[in-house]
């Protein structure tokens, strides 16, 4: 079972993959959030680097034993979005 510090480095590996050798989009905020059958899906909104716009970048991952509850996926996600812990700024 992975931790939330893995899960937070797959999710940065994923968005810098989407970089094709530019800037990384940048999370800005949960879209949504679905806990079912032991996965949570959290939904991203995310600004489009080079001005393109904004999409929704949607990130599943199995459900690690310290989240008991919706609640906890989204305060994980928000996380994700106010730390943006692999990168290490602050949006």
């Amino acid at each position: 079972m992975r931790t939330p510090a893995e899960i937070a480095f797959e999710l940065n590996m994923r968005l810098a993959a989407m970089t094709k050798g530019g800037p990384a989009p940048v999370l800005t905020g949960i879209h949504s959030v679905v806990v079912e059958d032991g996965v949570a899906s959290i939904g991203f909104d995310v600004m489009l680097p080079r001005g393109v716009g904004t999409a929704v970048f949607f990130f599943n991952f199995e459900l690690p034993p310290c989240f008991t509850s919706r609640d906890e996926v989204a305060a994980f996600g928000r996380w994700l979005v106010e730390g943006d812990c692999a990168r290490g700024t602050r949006h």
